[in-house]
């Protein structure tokens, strides 16, 4: 069957069309350093790329995630090593108060310094953190959780968060307390009584004694019989801080471990995706080479069909 030299100029144009398309696309390949330029290049592959990309921006998130929670995890267990220390030196001072030979000025002298580490820890409770949010408030961050009062000489505090920790999903299904509320660390703390209190109110207790038994309004008895069950209470108030450091440490200790796992995931995940994606530039340029002599080819080709078809004009 013979091929009119119009159709054959057709095919020719077509080719070096087609030759001009592979080159131009390898070339993109080359310069992208990509394989799968669109999906139709390889659905699968391109599947499992998108796939793969949007796993490695959710490991991404789960560790910046995780870099929040540390970061309010570090700074709770700061300012709950704040209190222990607070803690301690108020015991040191409840020991000393109890001592003989001590005259009213003397007491007088440890009450100062007492309410001087309650002021302390006080600040300690209203600890805010890099964002300007009050730590241990719950989700009322905006609120100071804690504030004194003084009616009648007598000096209270309330708590103005609410009893919920704030929780930062740091895993795919976990999701980590990044602060305790300063209900659990700070109010609903165990007395020698059975009864629960707030810490505050615990060594406030102790200044009361030691004023009052200072100004004469509080009886020796009286003041041996609040000072023993202040000194109970702040053994309780201490071993319930340090159970809440323990739990911060291990929740320090969790997150630690995710990240590790979630970087080691999100390199895995890289190193998946570089094996569909990137391209493999020896058989590509090699590819480049041949497309560039073969469009050369078609294009002396067609020359020499217009060539041809000029030559039957004449």
């Amino acid at each position: 069957m013979r091929i009119s030299t119009s159709e054959f100029q057709r095919q020719a144009v077509q080719a070096m069309q087609d030759n001009q398309a592979r080159l131009a696309k390898t070339k993109l390949q080359v310069a992208t350093g990509r394989r799968i330029l669109t999906p139709s290049d390889d659905p699968a592959g391109a599947r499992r790329i998108l796939d793969l990309q949007q796993t490695i921006q959710q490991q991404r998130q789960y560790q910046r995630n995780g870099d929040a929670a540390l970061d309010r995890l570090s700074l709770e267990e700061s300012a709950l090593e704040g209190v222990t220390t607070a803690l301690q030196r108020v015991k040191e001072l409840a020991v000393k108060a109890g001592g003989g030979g001590l005259a009213a000025a003397d007491r007088a002298a440890i009450a100062t310094e007492v309410s001087e580490v309650l002021a302390e820890v006080l600040a300690l409770a209203n600890t805010r953190d890099a964002g300007g949010d009050y730590l241990f408030a719950g989700y009322r961050v905006d609120t100071a959780p804690f504030e004194s009062s003084n009616a009648g000489g007598t000096t209270a505090f309330s708590y103005g968060g609410d009893d919920s920790g704030r929780r930062i999903q740091v895993g795919p299904s976990l999701r980590v307390l990044s602060a305790d509320s300063g209900q659990s660390v700070f109010v609903d703390v165990p007395t020698q009584a059975g009864g629960t209190r707030d810490l505050l109110s615990t060594v406030q207790t102790l200044v009361d004694a030691l004023q009052g038994a200072a100004s004469g309004t509080l009886d020796e008895a009286g003041y041996r019989s609040q000072l023993a069950a202040s000194q109970d209470d702040l053994d309780l108030a201490l071993e319930h801080v340090l159970t809440v450091r323990a739990s911060v440490g291990a929740r320090l200790s969790q997150v630690e471990d995710q990240q590790a796992m979630a970087a080691e995931f999100e390199l895995y995940a890289k190193d998946s995706l570089s094996a569909l994606e990137d391209l493999d530039y020896a058989e590509a340029t090699g590819r480049l080479q041949l497309q560039l002599t073969i469009l050369q080819a078609s294009q002396q080709a067609f020359a020499s069909v217009q060539g041809l078809s000029l030559f039957h004009y004449l």
